[in-house]
């Protein structure tokens, strides 16, 4: 249940598309909605069946959810190469108030997938949420910008059968303002820059809205994050630490398409009901 619409954060600028999940007749609304922020580049689609379902989840449960594409994703405005950091964070905080305006909700948690996650929580403030949800967060936007060259450059490695250019020419050529290819998505100097100025222990200081750090594991057995732990432990008494096991990534193509993410939603839907 619900409907795909079109809206335009700024009044005026470009548009953004939007799915809202709406209550199910017989379920009671409550009056806090969701807003569900996808992640980077690839992951979007990858993750989308999974995103689609927790929306469908947290309606069942009485919490109108909004999903949106950000600028230059999916059926949004805009090329991917011409969206920052900064204008991500103003779309999560326009979809807050399409969701407020929509479904006449007092209150918005902001929910999120690795950099969605990260994008919600540097909009939390901006859009007064009343809660945030985190899921895999990217903590620390420099390292994670390094792992996404890596993963270029091993992908090369194996469609050429032999060393490219390295990480360092990749991290010149975006210092001297030229963009580079990743699995098909232009990453800007600019987009670049703005992950490498991410730091969510330092960015989160003072944040006191109730927060749900969810580690997802692929086994039991498996470590704890140490950069979601540290988020934790910096936010201390208004966060939760939880752990999700998914026998599957949330977020990469596998033989296997996943749809589900079954002890996410149920961490997720537990913590919100309480």
């Amino acid at each position: 249940m619900g409907d795909g619409f079109f809206f335009q954060p700024a009044g005026d600028g470009p548009r953004l598309y939007g799915f809202l999940h709406g209550v199910p007749s017989g379920v009671t609304p409550r009056d806090e909605g969701a807003v569900l922020v996808h992640p980077f580049m690839e992951e979007r689609q990858d993750s989308h069946q999974v995103s689609r379902n927790l929306g469908e989840d947290l309606a069942r449960d009485g919490f109108p959810a909004l999903r949106f594409d950000l600028y230059g994703a999916g059926d949004s405005a805009g090329e991917w190469h011409e969206g920052t950091v900064e204008r991500w964070v103003d779309d999560v905080v326009g979809a807050a108030a399409e969701l407020r305006r929509r479904a006449g909700v007092a209150r918005v948690a902001l929910l999120g997938l690795r950099f969605g996650g990260t994008l919600a929580a540097l909009a939390a403030r901006r859009a007064e949420a009343s809660r945030l949800v985190l899921w895999q967060p990217i903590v620390k936007g420099e390292a994670y910008a390094q792992d996404l060259l890596r993963a270029h450059l091993s992908a090369e490695m194996v469609l050429h059968k032999r060393a490219g250019i390295s990480r360092e020419v990749l991290v010149q050529r975006l210092s001297e303002g030229e963009g580079v290819n990743l699995f098909g998505y232009q990453l800007s100097p600019a987009q670049y820059k703005g992950l490498c100025g991410i730091d969510l222990t330092r960015d989160l200081a003072g944040f006191t809205a109730p927060t749900l750090a969810v580690d997802v594991v692929r086994t039991a057995q498996a470590r704890e994050s140490k950069d979601l732990r540290a988020l934790v432990e910096a936010l201390g008494p208004s966060a939760t630490y939880a752990r999700a096991v998914e026998t599957q990534s949330l977020y990469t193509e596998a033989k296997v398409h996943y749809t589900r993410a079954d002890q996410v939603s149920e961490v997720t839907r537990a913590w919100l009901r309480a």
